[in-house]
Protein backbone atom coordinates (compact mmCIF):
# COMPACT_ATOMS: atom_id res chain seq x y z
CA UNK A 1 0.00 0.00 0.00
CA UNK A 2 1.27 3.44 -0.91
CA UNK A 3 0.46 6.90 0.38
CA UNK A 4 1.81 6.60 3.90
CA UNK A 5 0.20 5.56 7.21
CA UNK A 6 -1.72 8.80 7.64
CA UNK A 7 -3.54 8.35 4.34
CA UNK A 8 -4.14 4.67 5.08
CA UNK A 9 -5.77 5.53 8.40
CA UNK A 10 -7.88 8.16 6.70
CA UNK A 11 -9.12 5.86 3.93
CA UNK A 12 -9.96 3.14 6.46
CA UNK A 13 -12.00 5.66 8.44
CA UNK A 14 -9.62 5.56 11.40
CA UNK A 15 -10.36 9.21 12.14
CA UNK A 16 -13.71 8.08 13.54
CA UNK A 17 -11.92 6.20 16.29
CA UNK A 18 -9.69 9.08 17.37
CA UNK A 19 -10.01 12.81 18.12
CA UNK A 20 -10.92 14.79 15.03
CA UNK A 21 -7.89 15.52 12.83
CA UNK A 22 -5.47 13.18 14.65
CA UNK A 23 -4.76 11.53 11.30
CA UNK A 24 -3.69 14.83 9.74
CA UNK A 25 -0.68 15.45 11.94
CA UNK A 26 2.14 13.89 9.94
CA UNK A 27 0.94 15.04 6.53
CA UNK A 28 -0.21 18.55 7.37
CA UNK A 29 2.82 19.31 9.50
CA UNK A 30 4.32 20.00 6.07
CA UNK A 31 1.73 22.72 5.46
CA UNK A 32 2.36 24.32 8.84
CA UNK A 33 6.02 25.01 8.08
CA UNK A 34 6.74 28.53 6.79
CA UNK A 35 8.30 28.96 3.35
CA UNK A 36 11.93 30.05 3.50
CA UNK A 37 11.16 33.61 2.47
CA UNK A 38 8.16 34.12 4.73
CA UNK A 39 7.28 33.97 8.41
CA UNK A 40 3.59 34.46 7.75
CA UNK A 41 2.50 30.89 8.37
CA UNK A 42 3.84 30.04 11.82
CA UNK A 43 1.29 29.18 14.47
CA UNK A 44 0.14 31.99 16.74
CA UNK A 45 -1.78 31.79 20.04
CA UNK A 46 -5.12 33.43 20.73
CA UNK A 47 -4.88 37.16 21.35
CA UNK A 48 -6.47 39.20 24.09
CA UNK A 49 -9.77 40.61 22.86
CA UNK A 50 -9.57 43.82 24.92
CA UNK A 51 -6.10 44.57 23.59
CA UNK A 52 -7.24 44.02 20.02
CA UNK A 53 -10.14 46.41 20.57
CA UNK A 54 -7.71 49.01 21.90
CA UNK A 55 -5.48 48.78 18.83
CA UNK A 56 -8.48 48.89 16.49
CA UNK A 57 -9.81 52.01 18.21
CA UNK A 58 -6.42 53.69 17.85
CA UNK A 59 -6.16 52.64 14.20
CA UNK A 60 -9.56 54.11 13.46
CA UNK A 61 -8.25 57.44 14.75
CA UNK A 62 -5.40 57.33 12.24
CA UNK A 63 -2.64 55.85 14.40
CA UNK A 64 -0.25 54.18 11.96
CA UNK A 65 1.58 52.41 14.79
CA UNK A 66 -1.70 50.72 15.67
CA UNK A 67 -2.01 49.41 12.12
CA UNK A 68 1.50 47.98 12.37
CA UNK A 69 0.67 46.35 15.71
CA UNK A 70 -2.46 44.72 14.29
CA UNK A 71 -0.46 43.38 11.38
CA UNK A 72 2.39 42.04 13.52
CA UNK A 73 0.03 40.46 16.04
CA UNK A 74 -2.02 38.55 13.49
CA UNK A 75 -0.04 38.04 10.28
CA UNK A 76 1.18 34.55 11.23
CA UNK A 77 -2.29 33.40 12.25
CA UNK A 78 -3.81 34.71 9.02
CA UNK A 79 -0.97 33.33 6.91
CA UNK A 80 -1.21 29.86 8.40
CA UNK A 81 -4.97 29.82 7.87
CA UNK A 82 -4.66 30.91 4.25
CA UNK A 83 -1.97 28.33 3.58
CA UNK A 84 -4.10 25.54 4.99
CA UNK A 85 -7.13 26.77 3.07
CA UNK A 86 -5.45 27.27 -0.29
CA UNK A 87 -2.58 24.78 -0.19
CA UNK A 88 -0.71 27.30 -2.33
CA UNK A 89 2.56 28.47 -0.78
CA UNK A 90 3.26 30.76 -3.70
CA UNK A 91 0.03 32.71 -3.15
CA UNK A 92 0.11 33.02 0.64
CA UNK A 93 2.12 36.21 0.96
CA UNK A 94 -0.05 38.04 -1.58
CA UNK A 95 -3.23 36.80 0.08
CA UNK A 96 -2.00 37.93 3.50
CA UNK A 97 -1.15 41.39 2.23
CA UNK A 98 -4.49 41.71 0.46
CA UNK A 99 -6.30 40.56 3.60
CA UNK A 100 -4.77 43.29 5.74
CA UNK A 101 -5.21 45.99 3.12
CA UNK A 102 -8.90 45.07 2.89
CA UNK A 103 -9.26 44.85 6.68
CA UNK A 104 -7.70 48.26 7.26
CA UNK A 105 -10.19 49.78 4.84
CA UNK A 106 -13.03 48.13 6.74
CA UNK A 107 -12.01 48.63 10.37
CA UNK A 108 -15.26 50.46 10.99
CA UNK A 109 -17.05 47.14 10.40
CA UNK A 110 -15.25 45.31 13.21
CA UNK A 111 -17.69 45.31 16.14
CA UNK A 112 -15.44 43.65 18.73
CA UNK A 113 -17.78 40.72 19.38
CA UNK A 114 -15.27 38.15 18.13
CA UNK A 115 -11.50 37.88 18.21
CA UNK A 116 -9.84 40.14 15.68
CA UNK A 117 -7.96 37.14 14.27
CA UNK A 118 -11.26 35.42 13.51
CA UNK A 119 -12.53 38.53 11.74
CA UNK A 120 -9.31 38.83 9.72
CA UNK A 121 -9.43 35.16 8.73
CA UNK A 122 -12.99 35.69 7.55
CA UNK A 123 -11.79 38.41 5.18
CA UNK A 124 -8.93 36.18 4.03
CA UNK A 125 -11.36 33.31 3.48
CA UNK A 126 -13.32 35.33 0.93
CA UNK A 127 -10.13 36.34 -0.86
CA UNK A 128 -8.89 32.75 -0.89
CA UNK A 129 -12.22 31.60 -2.27
CA UNK A 130 -11.77 33.98 -5.22
CA UNK A 131 -8.19 32.77 -5.69
CA UNK A 132 -9.29 29.13 -5.73
CA UNK A 133 -12.11 29.85 -8.16
CA UNK A 134 -9.65 31.48 -10.58
CA UNK A 135 -7.32 28.50 -10.21
CA UNK A 136 -10.12 26.08 -11.01
CA UNK A 137 -11.03 28.11 -14.11
CA UNK A 138 -7.42 27.93 -15.30
CA UNK A 139 -7.42 24.19 -14.74
CA UNK A 140 -10.61 23.78 -16.79
CA UNK A 141 -9.07 25.80 -19.63
CA UNK A 142 -6.01 23.56 -19.59
CA UNK A 143 -8.23 20.49 -19.65
CA UNK A 144 -10.19 21.91 -22.56
CA UNK A 145 -6.94 22.27 -24.51
CA UNK A 146 -5.66 18.87 -23.51
CA UNK A 147 -2.82 20.30 -21.41
CA UNK A 148 -3.91 19.23 -17.93
CA UNK A 149 -2.02 16.55 -16.11
CA UNK A 150 -3.81 13.37 -15.11
CA UNK A 151 -4.88 13.02 -11.48
CA UNK A 152 -2.06 12.61 -8.95
CA UNK A 153 -0.59 9.18 -8.45
CA UNK A 154 0.09 7.63 -5.09
CA UNK A 155 3.30 8.36 -3.22
CA UNK A 156 4.68 4.83 -3.18
CA UNK A 157 7.44 5.46 -5.70
CA UNK A 158 9.03 8.20 -3.62
CA UNK A 159 12.15 7.00 -1.87
CA UNK A 160 12.50 9.86 0.57
CA UNK A 161 10.18 10.35 3.55
CA UNK A 162 9.88 14.09 2.97
CA UNK A 163 9.06 13.48 -0.69
CA UNK A 164 6.37 10.96 0.29
CA UNK A 165 4.84 13.43 2.74
CA UNK A 166 4.90 16.17 0.11
CA UNK A 167 3.21 13.91 -2.42
CA UNK A 168 0.63 12.85 0.16
CA UNK A 169 -0.03 16.53 0.83
CA UNK A 170 -0.46 17.16 -2.90
CA UNK A 171 -2.91 14.25 -3.10
CA UNK A 172 -5.05 15.61 -0.30
CA UNK A 173 -5.13 19.13 -1.73
CA UNK A 174 -5.99 17.76 -5.14
CA UNK A 175 -8.91 15.99 -3.46
CA UNK A 176 -9.88 19.20 -1.66
CA UNK A 177 -9.94 21.00 -5.01
CA UNK A 178 -12.90 18.80 -5.93
CA UNK A 179 -14.99 20.05 -3.01
CA UNK A 180 -17.47 22.92 -3.06
CA UNK A 181 -15.99 26.01 -1.42
CA UNK A 182 -18.19 25.79 1.68
CA UNK A 183 -17.21 22.17 2.33
CA UNK A 184 -13.52 22.90 1.83
CA UNK A 185 -13.71 25.79 4.30
CA UNK A 186 -15.44 23.65 6.90
CA UNK A 187 -12.86 20.89 6.41
CA UNK A 188 -10.00 23.33 6.95
CA UNK A 189 -11.57 24.92 10.01
CA UNK A 190 -12.49 21.68 11.75
CA UNK A 191 -9.99 19.12 10.50
CA UNK A 192 -6.83 21.08 9.77
CA UNK A 193 -7.09 23.98 12.19
CA UNK A 194 -8.99 21.94 14.77
CA UNK A 195 -11.19 24.88 15.64
CA UNK A 196 -13.99 24.25 18.15
CA UNK A 197 -17.38 24.12 16.49
CA UNK A 198 -18.46 27.45 17.98
CA UNK A 199 -15.33 29.20 16.70
CA UNK A 200 -15.67 27.61 13.26
CA UNK A 201 -19.28 28.75 13.20
CA UNK A 202 -18.24 32.36 13.87
CA UNK A 203 -15.52 32.20 11.23
CA UNK A 204 -17.75 30.76 8.52
CA UNK A 205 -20.89 32.66 9.50
CA UNK A 206 -23.15 29.61 9.59
CA UNK A 207 -24.78 27.60 12.42
CA UNK A 208 -22.80 24.99 14.33
CA UNK A 209 -24.88 22.17 12.85
CA UNK A 210 -24.11 23.39 9.34
CA UNK A 211 -20.37 23.45 10.02
CA UNK A 212 -20.51 19.93 11.40
CA UNK A 213 -22.49 18.64 8.42
CA UNK A 214 -20.23 20.29 5.84
CA UNK A 215 -17.04 19.02 7.51
CA UNK A 216 -18.43 15.48 7.64
CA UNK A 217 -19.49 15.53 4.00
CA UNK A 218 -16.08 16.91 3.02
CA UNK A 219 -14.26 14.10 4.83
CA UNK A 220 -16.46 11.50 3.15
CA UNK A 221 -15.81 12.97 -0.30
CA UNK A 222 -12.04 13.26 0.22
CA UNK A 223 -11.89 9.62 1.29
CA UNK A 224 -13.91 8.62 -1.78
CA UNK A 225 -11.63 10.61 -4.09
CA UNK A 226 -8.47 9.08 -2.63
CA UNK A 227 -9.92 5.61 -3.15
CA UNK A 228 -10.62 6.47 -6.78
CA UNK A 229 -6.92 7.31 -7.10
CA UNK A 230 -5.87 3.95 -5.77
CA UNK A 231 -5.08 4.90 -2.17
CA UNK A 232 -6.45 1.79 -0.48
CA UNK A 233 -5.73 0.05 2.81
Amino acid sequence: MSGGPVLRRFVRGGWNRAPLATWTGAVFAVAAQPPEASSNVAAEPDRDLATDRMWVDRARRGDRLALRQIYERHRRLVGRYLLLLSGDRHAVDDLVQETFVTAFRRLDRYDGTCRLGTWLCGIGRNLARNHLAKRRRRQRLLEAHGEALSHPTSAGAAADTAAREKEALDLLYAALDRLPAEQREAFVARVLERRPLADASRLLGVPVATVSYRARKAEEQVRKTLREWGIEA
